[in-house]
């Protein structure tokens, strides 16, 4: 699986992705945008290693065929990312991290991506319209997968 960087981009401005929201923006991705082939799209939640901060945490991104588009983590989301307090160390913090992260996806590197699970556009349909909010569908399977990865040796 390789993430198509151009197409990630601008499925993130269609779908006016936001950080930290990467469900809904995986959701909408699907939902909303037409040129993606709804046959062989899936939207996926699994796990994802970010390459600023090397942790693995829970995140949702869309599958088409052996490509990956991932609207939350593009230059266009990134920018807006923005400290979660207002102390000038957690927002020297957030410049650095947001600057690394430009940094990184502007040499083509991305996150790690591990799938836990993969659903139709048929299926995220259903649970948007069923329940009305936007994922995660199974945070219980996440969470195992995050323990698992947690109990792996490090090589």
């Amino acid at each position: 699986m390789t993430v198509n960087l151009q197409v990630s981009e601008e499925i993130a401005r269609k779908v006016r992705a936001k950080p930290k929201y990467c469900y809904e923006n995986a959701m909408r991705a699907l939902l909303w945008c037409d040129e993606l082939d709804k046959d062989h799209a899936y939207y996926v939640e699994g796990i994802a290693v970010g390459y600023a901060t090397r942790v693995p945490f829970h995140h949702g991104w869309v599958e088409v065929g052996d490509e990956i588009i991932d609207p939350t983590f593009t230059p266009t989301t990134i920018k807006k990312l923005r400290a979660p307090n207002s102390t000038p160390a957690s927002k020297a913090l957030f410049a650095q991290m947001r600057s690394e992260g430009l940094a990184e996806y502007a040499r083509g590197s991305v996150p790690t991506y591990m799938p836990v699970a993969r659903y139709t556009h048929q299926a995220v349909l259903h649970f948007v319209r069923d329940y009305g909010h936007y994922g995660p569908l199974d945070e219980q399977a996440l969470d195992n997968a995050l323990v698992l990865l947690a109990r792996k040796p490090m090589s």
